[in-house]
């Protein structure tokens, strides 16, 4: 029995088929256009080179901070904003999963489009990635610490950006009888 052989490292064609959706929808999210977010991911898939890392299945980290580079532009910063995390809403958060179902996807990426850019990025790389907050440190180049509060703040942000669940006109036991 012949031990199998190292599989090839990825063309282009898969990785578009397999990326192209998360990476669009992180593009999206940093940016909020859809025509930015294409050229992004597509310019993501041009200017992408297999590497080592693409090689031991690595491609998803790749992409991912590739695309943010790009949208981060030569000063290395996803956009004007503050460096720290911002601090999020006191009061409590209003949104439930049941409003963020009924939203639809421009309006989730217009309330996106409110978090602070500092903040933007991580929750984007956590929502549309699925990165740990070590792996979103390490694609944003800063500590822990700052992507985890960046992450916390960009959440609140969210959160408050939603609408408020709707109430019932009468309770329910009312309804009852």
């Amino acid at each position: 029995m012949k031990p199998a052989s190292p599989s090839p490292a990825p063309t282009l064609a898969d990785l578009a088929e397999a990326w192209h959706a998360p990476l669009f929808c992180f593009a999206l999210c940093l940016v909020g256009s859809p025509a930015a977010a294409a050229q992004l991911t597509l310019e993501t898939f041009r200017r992408w080179t297999p590497g080592p890392a693409a090689r031991r299945g690595g491609e998803r980290r790749e992409l991912f901070t590739r695309l943010y580079l790009l949208a981060a532009g030569p000063a290395g910063e996803p956009a004007p904003g503050a460096a720290a995390a911002p601090a999020g809403p006191s009061g409590p958060l209003a949104a439930t999963p049941a409003s963020i179902a009924r939203l639809r996807p421009e309006d989730l990426v217009a309330r996106f489009q409110r978090v602070d850019a500092a903040c933007r990025a991580p929750l984007a790389l956590s929502y549309a990635g699925d990165f740990t907050a070590g792996e979103i440190a390490e694609i944003t180049g800063v500590p822990l610490a700052a992507a985890l509060a960046r992450l916390e703040s960009a959440r609140a942000q969210l959160l408050a950006a939603l609408p408020a669940p709707e109430a019932d006109a009468a309770p329910r036991w009312a309804a009852a009888g």
